[in-house]
């Protein structure tokens, strides 16, 4: 829905340094109809709704919304339905859809997910403004902008961590407890006591991810500090708990470049991949010894630039990982490119699909057919829980996309992929988060996704990272 043209300027004269967050001090509708009225000469970029979490975007990013004023130029804004003086209408779905709003946005202009960056119109100098007022959580929203379930940018690593076959779920709970915690599947629901596998792993900012690394057929845990440390760490799996953390890298994806999991050579053994995820868009691998990962080198030039969705899988079933970017733009722009490993280096990239994974949809890859060629799946997470599939077939992504499913993964839910019924092709599931914790999977078919069915009811909290 476009706000009107007198109330925004095309385009922009500084480059993009801030998310304001705004409420609205009325009603959702009411916000809508007034950015589309001609004489109001306000607007924000997105409109967030209480009781659902819904967004409605009306002003292009790349245009100048009238939302801070002086800071208009450099700024996105969001407003929130609801008055400041009214916490009742700050609801869960609200926060959680918001989050991940400001953290897509965030990864895609090349901000910090901090406060440094993410403002409340309060805190812009020389204006009367009070919202978001003191009923906004701070805390809980950044939260859910670090954490929400998982970083944004991932699009699938294996969790099979006691090597039966069969996909697992770990959560991260981060702060001051750093715990990990498993829940194994028996093929038709996960176990529903959780069990600590880990009592200290993965600090509050640090990106983790899963992946067999020392080729033992078991998955483990591993994590990058990022930002000027650069380290990482691995804690491998016994098949009923991981091991002590061990330093396995000393300078790998640094400042707020994107890792990425798989066996870039096909030695069995899962490699590490960083993504400066710039303008430069270089890709860099460190390869696993087992015991560690040697050092890094240039696999790639330009690869997933500012704003897309990096990934890695075997698309083309040879048995090394290659990677995958979304370009994630509007219906137009929606590309997703390939460059496939040689074993040593990744090649030069090709487009695969021309229309998939549009906008603030979420991507993820995987084998779904089971075939031995991993796919691409996508989803909407709004109203509509949509999910769409593009299969491999070595060569490209077929199809203008497939809907495998109509109603999975809601606003501020978190979907994944993984094989968690053993049979070889890789199903959905979708972590609610909120209030209810629950966990829902959609076994796949070969030819589409089943109805949702709980296989968890508390499992991943909010502010955990969960995959």
């Amino acid at each position: 829905v476009a706000a009107h043209g007198n109330n925004y300027d095309a385009g922009r004269s500084s480059a993009i340094t801030t998310i304001f967050v705004h409420v609205t001090q009325g009603s959702y509708a009411g916000t809508v109809s007034w950015f589309q009225n001609p004489s109001s000469y306000v607007s924000a970029h997105y409109v967030v709704r209480s009781s659902d979490g819904d967004i409605t975007q009306m002003v292009r990013e790349e245009d100048t919304a009238y939302h801070v004023r002086n800071a208009n130029p450099y700024s996105l804004g969001i407003e929130h339905e609801g008055y400041v003086d009214n916490p009742a209408w700050f609801t869960d779905a609200m926060y959680r859809s918001s989050a991940g709003l400001t953290r897509y946005l965030a990864d895609k202009w090349g901000l910090p997910r901090s406060r440094t960056a993410i403002k409340g119109h309060n805190e812009m100098p020389g204006n009367d403004h009070t919202d978001p007022g003191g009923h906004w959580d701070w805390n809980y929203y950044m939260s859910l902008v670090n954490a929400g379930g998982g970083s944004q940018l991932v699009a699938g690593s294996p969790t099979d961590f006691t090597g039966d076959g069969k996909d697992d779920i770990v959560t991260f709970n981060l702060g001051s407890l750093n715990d990990a915690y498993v829940a194994t599947s028996t093929g038709s629901a996960f176990a529903g006591t959780t069990v600590k596998w880990s009592d200290f792993f993965g600090l509050t900012g640090e990106t983790l991810l899963t992946g067999d690394f020392d080729g033992d057929g078991k998955d483990d845990i591993i994590t990058f500090t990022g930002g000027s440390l650069g380290d990482v760490y691995v804690e491998l799996s016994s098949g009923s708990s991981f091991g002590n953390g061990a330093k396995w890298h000393d300078w790998f994806v640094p400042g707020a470049e994107v890792p990425a999991v798989g066996d870039v050579n096909g030695d069995g053994k899962d490699d590490i991949i960083s993504f400066t995820h710039d303008a430069n868009g270089d890709v860099w691998v460190a390869l696993s010894t087992g015991t560690s990962f040697a050092a890094s080198t240039k696999w790639h030039d330009f690869f997933a630039l500012t704003g897309e969705f990096p990934a890695a899988g075997d698309v083309n079933g040879d048995g090394k990982a290659d990677i995958i970017t979304f370009t994630r733009g509007p219906d137009t722009l929606a590309d997703v490119w390939v460059a496939l490993s040689t074993g040593s280096s990744f090649a030069a990239s090709t487009k695969w699909h021309d229309l998939f994974a549009v906008g603030s949809e979420l991507p993820r890859v995987g084998d779904v057919n089971g075939d031995g060629k991993a796919d691409i799946v996508t989803f909407t997470c709004n109203a509509t829980a949509d999910v769409y599939v593009a299969l491999s077939n070595g060569t490209a992504f077929t199809g203008t996309g497939a809907k495998w499913n109509d109603y999975f993964c809601l606003s501020g839910e978190f979907p994944y992929l993984g094989d968690y019924n053993g049979d070889g092709k890789d199903d959905i599931i979708t972590f609610t988060k909120g209030t209810t914790n629950d966990v829902y999977v959609g076994l796949s078919s070969g030819a589409g996704f089943g109805g949702g069915v709980k296989w968890h009811e508390y499992f991943g909290l909010n502010g955990e990272i969960t995959l």
